[in-house]
């Protein structure tokens, strides 16, 4: 398990705390390194939520890049998750919406509704805070077809 993000990496101490994130910030590198400034950025208090933890996810997306991690990789889950949400906190609507779209198809891929499967539904809202009125109601109508083929295969 990661000691920064509780994903299964590796057996070392796992330190969980922002504090101890930020503490040990300058001494880590490479896949540490961009976990530990993805934690901070989904975890980070609401004195620096916002372009802070903008900052940080898209600063751990540059790392996970840099080597060679796919996109499609669940670590950019939680960080384009991380970037929709902030921006949506700063009402940056049409940002939110850029960076939730790039997390929808990485939350089906990896099953991860049970964290994070209120997002199409965020991303609807933000679509409609963008007036991106069109755009919403074609989603909406993705949304319902999805969960109407969810209920079928799982009645």
């Amino acid at each position: 398990m990661c000691r920064f993000c509780n994903f299964e990496r590796t057996e070392e101490k796992d330190f969980r705390t922002d504090e101890d994130l930020w503490r040990l910030l300058p001494e880590l590198e490479g896949h540490e390194r961009a976990d530990a400034l993805s934690q901070l950025a989904i975890g980070t208090c609401k004195d620096f939520a916002g372009k802070t933890s903008i900052l940080l996810a898209e600063s751990a997306n540059k790392i996970y890049r840099e080597l060679g991690i796919p996109e499609d990789s669940e670590d950019y889950l939680y960080t384009y998750e991380a970037i929709a949400s902030n921006k949506a906190y700063i009402e940056d609507y049409a940002g939110a919406v850029e960076a939730g779209l790039k997390a929808l198809p990485l939350l089906e891929k990896h099953n991860a509704y049970d964290t994070y499967g209120q997002l199409p539904w965020d991303i609807l809202e933000w679509m409609v805070k963008a007036g991106q009125f069109t755009e919403a109601r074609m989603f909406l109508n993705q949304i319902i077809d999805n969960e109407f083929e969810y209920s079928l295969w799982n009645s």
